[in-house]
């Protein structure tokens, strides 16, 4: 580690997990500097562990100071939202938004009555954040969108194989990347951890160490992130894990690289291959790139089954819904849609069923003969009543008429009628 170059600043503020660039960034420092291997640095090389540490002591002073002038400067060096310091946020509702949600999560999902909310003993992260905003400390903006992204993630409405959950299981992220990786990366990822394992076998004592830090700057980022993940109560999608891959995907390349200067012709025709399949799957899923499932999971037909929100439905297939009405005139159309977009945008005519667009006109059934479209999330029923969700959850044991883009269903109208 000749240089460290701290991205910390950029990272808190446009994402709260960027915090955990902290922790990653404390653990890789400490490994490195209890490390026998000298330690170039800027000035000399470090020789000592005492001197090793203080210097890794410095840099994480260093990027927690960056960090903190980053913030105040990306809201203006202001502690109010807006030039006019009189003018705050209501922290005290977000306050209470916290309180409901904490309720909420300790008491099964049932909501607290005022007097509860009332007499709310604040969890450790609120009152933290309640008293960096009494110091002013940082801006309010940011510690009420902190507080705000806390509260959400403690309870949510999830889905996994067909169950249902506000809570969420540890296990859903290792599962969707599962899923939703294509086969062809999960190959190269399997073969990846193979060639290590031999490499490692086969290298010295010198060449252990260099594979030993190799390893540590490639597996702990992402398990510490994977791991906070896997603890936390929000699972609605893949992209909440993304900042996984690029380390695998430098694992792989390492991998690769290893394999061709032992192999070459072996490994020549392997990524050859992999770079095919991974083209197919590609090729395969343009342009419905949101509901992509990997073949062994069904493809993006099969994950209905498996995940819901963002892994499958998020509203993105109003245009191919316009299209579909402009080639059916004269059928009647009745809308089930998950999403913000309104369906009226993109010229769509549709009479509004219960617990379809929540911003649409009044909703109401008609048992005309027409066409029902259903986003995938609302047939799944994640959001839903369990009333609505038994309602709704009987057209999948029908054959649709049609599946626009893989996240919104076609079934004729009433169901069962030909």
């Amino acid at each position: 580690m000749r240089r460290s170059r701290c991205s910390a600043p950029r990272r808190v503020t446009t994402k709260f997990s960027g915090l955990l660039l902290g922790p990653i960034v404390a653990v890789l420092l400490i490994l490195r500097a209890i490390d026998q291997r000298p330690w170039p640095t800027f000035w000399r090389t470090l020789e000592w562990r005492s001197e090793k540490l203080v210097v890794a002591a410095m840099l994480l002073v260093a990027c927690a100071a960056v960090s903190y002038v980053g913030i105040w400067s990306v809201y203006g060096f202001r502690f109010a939202p807006t030039r006019d310091p009189s003018v705050l946020l209501n922290m005290k509702r977000m306050q209470a938004y916290t309180a409901a949600s904490e309720f909420e999560l300790k008491n099964g999902g049932a909501e607290p009555t005022p007097e509860q909310v009332a007499n709310w003993k604040p969890s450790p992260t609120a009152r933290i954040v309640m008293t960096l905003e009494d110091m002013r400390f940082l801006p309010q903006a940011w510690l009420h969108g902190f507080l705000y992204t806390y509260q959400s993630t403690l309870t949510r409405d999830t889905y996994l194989l067909g169950k249902y959950s506000d809570t969420g299981w540890w296990y859903y992220f290792p599962l969707a990347m599962l899923f939703k990786t294509p086969l062809a990366i999960l190959v190269a990822f399997a073969l990846a951890m193979a060639i290590a394992v031999i490499v490692a076998r086969r290298s010295g004592s010198a060449g252990k160490v260099y594979l030993n830090w190799t390893a540590a700057c490639l597996a702990i980022p992402p398990a510490i992130y994977l791991f906070v993940a896997m603890a936390g109560n929000l699972n609605l999608g893949l992209r909440h894990v993304l900042p996984v891959y690029p380390f695998l995907y430098i694992g792989v390349g390492l991998a690769a690289a290893k394999a061709w200067e032992l192999r070459p012709r072996v490994a020549r025709w392997v990524v050859l291959a992999l770079a095919l399949v991974l083209a197919i799957e590609t090729f395969a899923a343009f342009p419905n790139y949101i509901p992509f499932f990997n073949l062994a999971a069904g493809g993006a037909r099969g994950g209905l089954r498996l995940l819901g929100d963002s892994n499958l439905d998020w509203g993105q297939d109003l245009p191919l819904l316009a299209e579909w009405q402009r080639k059916h005139p004269g059928v009647n159309l009745y809308l089930v849609y998950f999403g913000l977009a309104d369906p009226w945008a993109y010229n769509i005519e549709y009479t509004n069923f219960p617990n379809g667009y929540k911003f649409g006109p009044t909703p109401k059934v008609s048992m005309l003969p027409g066409v029902l479209a259903i986003s995938a999330t609302h047939l799944q029923g994640i959001y839903q009543q369990k009333e609505a969700r038994d309602i709704y959850g009987q057209l999948r044991e029908e054959k649709p008429i049609d599946v626009l883009g893989g996240s919104i269903y076609l079934y004729q109208w009433p169901p069962g009628e030909r």
